[in-house]
């Protein structure tokens, strides 16, 4: 080696030569070096940057409002947040995954009108359903508050003027998506609404002094959603096609509104049953036992980011492909979905694993109870990844009916597994059911596309599935 580069013939360079050789390798034979799966690729990263950006500031969200409200206003703060998560499935009708669909194929084949008309059309729908369900949350809080508590009361009345802004936040997050754009899809709703909700929280405790409470808390997401709102909104308006600007807009309710009610069932049973452990401890256990499960949820989540990431570019390539009739294409890249799925989330898990303990202790002492469940969880998460994306292939093709009778079935599984798991283990119990359905969804629908399609949508050979 001279002035520091390495000699051509030393033994360095032929080893590190073959290390490299076999890596590219390894990626053309799992990932694939095609044009497809590199732009599915680069897409997955660059969304999976933003997830984890924003995993670690949800995280550090939760643990500043748990560590400022206390055990008893964080459990209602997040039992607020699961009953708005839960409400915004109807807000949304689905059209956060129909125009993902529709707006991709418009796009791709140049149908400017119906790509202004979706645009329009969509947002006026989730406006009208959104603030139908915010009115009628209200009013059925409002007459229950007797037996709600005065703290939950008030956090729920507050939840549902949150409501429409994240509907319409999340729908704005999808055209984004729709639009091929994986950064700017979770950016402002995952990466800038904690941060102003953060900003938020900390100057009303450090510059005005207040005494943070559920109430209050929620009512800072709520301003820290419409300042996302706002700048998302505006991004989309400077990179919406230019062609789809001057037209004159053509609109498809029925189609919208068809293919929407079946996402809005799959993913009315989807959230469901990811709220019901959280519900269930809630009803049986009360609000402060909430926050410990609560806390393990948020953490396993992580392992689900590397999923959330591919499938955010993977839809609308698919929808694209599909429309197009280019079925190898397709094929090729569910398979490649799976490996590049599978080999993000495996050290994620072994990670949050091994730190599980110490994570949970940043809560607070009392939440590192839930360290068994957790690792539960994260088992489901990582069987549940060898299956890869079939469920996308299936909302973005012709079979998302289908995917609501999986789901339904697996939401049943988890239903019997918690009623009799729970009395037995309490929260491991819960944990178990969960990750039961993480499981028999993903494969489910993996075997489900592999007859119907010829589709292998798993890390397996095709004929293991």
């Amino acid at each position: 080696m001279a002035n520091g580069i390495t000699d051509p013939g030393s033994p360095v360079m032929p080893v590190s030569s073959r290390l490299l050789r076999n890596w590219r390798r390894l990626t053309a034979r799992y990932w694939g070096m095609d044009a497809g799966s590199t732009a599915l690729r680069k897409g997955a990263t660059g969304a999976f940057g933003v997830q984890a950006g924003a995993a670690g500031l949800g995280m550090i969200a939760h643990m500043v409002l748990a560590r400022l409200l206390g055990a008893e206003q964080y459990g209602s703060y997040v039992l607020t947040l699961t009953w708005i998560g839960l409400l915004l499935i109807p807000a949304l009708l689905g059209q956060d995954k129909s125009v993902v669909r529709f707006l991709s194929g418009y796009v791709y084949r140049g149908e400017w009108s119906l790509a202004r008309g979706s645009l329009r059309g969509i947002r006026a729908m989730v406006l009208v359903s959104s603030g139908a369900v915010a009115l009628l949350g209200a009013t059925l809080t409002y007459l229950l508050r007797s037996s709600l508590g005065a703290i939950l009361e008030q956090s729920l009345l507050i939840g549902f003027v949150l409501l429409p802004i994240l509907a319409q936040l999340q729908l704005s997050g999808a055209l984004h998506r729709a639009l091929k754009r994986p950064i700017s899809s979770g950016l402002f709703n995952e990466i800038l609404r904690p941060v102003a909700l953060l900003v938020v929280v900390l100057g009303l405790w450090f510059m005005l002094h207040l005494q943070i409470t559920a109430a209050l808390a929620i009512g800072a997401s709520a301003l820290a959603a419409l300042i996302a709102l706002i700048l998302s909104s505006w991004l989309l308006a400077h990179v919406w096609p230019p062609e789809a600007k001057a037209v004159r807009p053509a609109y498809e309710f029925r189609a919208w509104s068809k293919v929407g009610m079946n996402m809005f069932l799959g993913g009315a049973l989807d959230l469901t049953v990811a709220r019901l452990d959280v519900l269930v401890i809630g009803a049986l256990a009360g609000s402060a036992a909430v926050g410990p499960y609560y806390a393990a949820v948020q953490l396993a989540r992580l392992a689900g980011y590397a999923g959330d990431a591919v499938r955010t570019n993977l839809g609308p390539m698919i929808a694209e492909r599909y429309g197009a009739g280019e079925h190898e294409v397709v094929k090729e890249l569910a398979h490649r979905a799976a490996w590049l799925t599978f080999t993000v989330v495996v050290p994620i898990v072994t990670l949050l694993a091994a730190s599980g303990y110490w994570l949970l202790s940043l809560f607070g002492p009392a939440f590192t109870v839930a360290y068994v469940p957790l690792l539960i969880l994260l088992a489901g998460r990582c069987l549940a990844a060898t299956g890869g994306q079939p469920g996308t292939l299936m909302t973005m093709t012709r079979f998302e009916r289908e995917v609501v009778f999986i789901r339904g079935g697996a939401a049943v599984l988890n239903l019997l597994l918690c009623l009799l798991l729970i009395p037995l283990l309490g929260t491991i119990g819960v944990a178990i059911g969960t990750a039961a359905h993480f499981i028999a969804v993903r494969f489910c629908s993996a075997i489900f596309v592999r007859r119907r399609t010829n589709i292998n949508t798993t890390i397996f050979s095709s004929g293991a599935v």
